[in-house]
């Protein structure tokens, strides 16, 4: 079943390509920086926690400010992407109502819209990474492999969330706070190797640990991602958009009569 979901959901993917570009131009819509947004939020968040960390807490890590970019950018594209996804049935139930078009439509358009802004962050900062490490240039490739898994991640994930909040509508309010905390176990600003022994295990046990240390590998320090980071990441996509499918098949009879 998932497979004939699959099958229509790439002959249909002129549809939702036309649908993520729109709702990509809606988010900038009457903003005077319109798209520069993308670039502006990340750069100003690291230069803050950059000022915070080296200064107050004494952090040394050379390059810090690029250290933090190479973990924020994937953390804002994920946490603004299942937040508009986790709405996404409510926010746009017309839509959902239209049977002819695929339920994995209305959330998918908001992860990828979201997806395309991550996108032009990354392309706009990825020359000042190369500056100040040309090491990266040699495990660019790899960086597209990060991108697909990670997008699977958070697509799979997204569905899971937009159904529950079909039938639960706090979630989204759970999320907000839940997404504050998430943050910061995830190592954003920081190692892994620099969480304690004792606490180590709270972040082995977060899925966006396993992409932000491969996004981390790639254009801070020039490396591939260890073959376990890279392994998990991978497996990780695979559950969660599987799991998120299956939800959506056995829910999707009763999602409109909820709506």
């Amino acid at each position: 079943m998932i497979i004939n979901r699959i099958k229509k959901l790439f002959y249909q993917r002129d549809i939702l390509a036309e649908m993520v570009f729109k709702q990509f131009r809606a988010s900038y819509s009457g903003a005077m920086l319109g798209v520069w947004w993308a670039i502006i939020i990340p750069c100003i968040l690291a230069v803050c926690i950059n000022i915070i960390f080296t200064t107050v807490f004494k952090i040394n890590i050379e390059n810090f400010t690029f250290f933090v970019l190479s973990g924020i950018l994937p953390w804002l594209f994920f946490s603004a992407a299942v937040v508009e996804a986790t709405n996404s049935f409510l926010t746009d139930a017309a839509m959902f109502r239209q049977k002819m078009l695929p339920l994995e439509f209305v959330p998918f358009k908001s992860v990828l819209s979201n997806f395309l802004s991550f996108l032009i962050g990354i392309g706009f900062l990825l020359p000042f990474f190369i500056i100040s490490n040309i090491q990266i240039i040699k495990v660019l490739p790899a960086l597209i492999f990060v991108f697909i898994f990670n997008l699977i991640f958070i697509l799979g994930l997204s569905l899971i969330f937009a159904v529950i909040n079909v039938y639960s509508r706090d979630i989204i309010h759970f999320l907000s706070v839940g997404l504050m905390v998430w943050f910061w176990i995830t190592p954003v600003f920081y190692s892994l190797n620099m969480v304690p022994y004792p606490y180590r295990w709270i972040s082995i046990l977060n899925p966006m640990t396993y992409y932000v240390t491969s996004y981390r590998s790639i254009l801070f320090y020039g490396k591939l991602p260890s073959l376990p980071v890279a392994v998990t990441g991978i497996v990780l996509a695979l559950i969660f958009i599987i799991a998120g499918n299956l939800f959506l098949i056995k829910k999707e009879p009763s999602l409109l009569k909820q709506l």
